[in-house]
């Protein structure tokens, strides 16, 4: 048992926190074709293909029909 928790605790604290960018002021800068939404007050998540991510590195446990049309590549916002 000590083992496995070992284990667990060495996971959560080697977990990669996924790279997101901050917000900052874009000047002459072309951003056609960007997607963007307004800041609601949900969390942010990364979707990295296969699982949802929070900004901490953290798994996102959500339901399948949630994430089942999600793209095959990655993206983040808010949810």
């Amino acid at each position: 048992m000590i083992r496995f928790l070992w284990l667990i605790i060495s996971v959560i604290l080697l977990a990669d926190k996924p790279n997101l960018l901050l917000l900052k002021v874009y000047k002459e800068q072309n951003i056609t074709g960007w997607v963007m939404s307004e800041k609601l007050d949900g969390i942010r998540a990364y979707w990295n293909g296969k699982n949802l991510i929070s900004r901490g590195g953290k798994l996102i446990y959500a339901p399948k029909w949630f994430t089942k049309n999600y793209p095959p590549f990655s993206i983040d916002g808010e949810l």
